[in-house]
């Protein structure tokens, strides 16, 4: 079973907040985020059509943080991720993932 990549992309830099569509249920969309300026951590993600999302990766040296998160997508079409943190990530993305 190959794992492939669904559409395109999603980026934002300097927001809490980023604009997705996904368009299958059941897929995996997966969502990192980075910031040079902190060592703070991701303190919770929702929506983007993903009821439950789940923190796979926290990087943390001193000065920067990096995570990764993924969830199931339960709804398809235009949403948003929006991302509770202490920081402001310098720079988050998203990609739908099918199997």
């Amino acid at each position: 079973m190959a794992i492939t990549a669904v559409g395109s992309l999603a980026s934002s830099a300097g927001a809490y907040t980023l604009a997705v569509s996904p368009t299958a249920v059941g897929d995996v969309l997966v969502l990192w985020a980075w910031d040079y300026n902190s060592s703070y951590q991701l303190s919770g993600v929702s929506g983007g059509g993903v009821s439950v999302w789940a923190k796979r990766i926290a990087y943390t040296p001193t000065g920067t943080a990096f995570e990764i998160w993924f969830g199931r997508i339960t709804a398809t079409g235009s949403a948003t991720i929006t991302v509770t943190a202490g920081f402001s990530p310098q720079v988050m993305g998203a990609q739908q993932f099918s199997a």
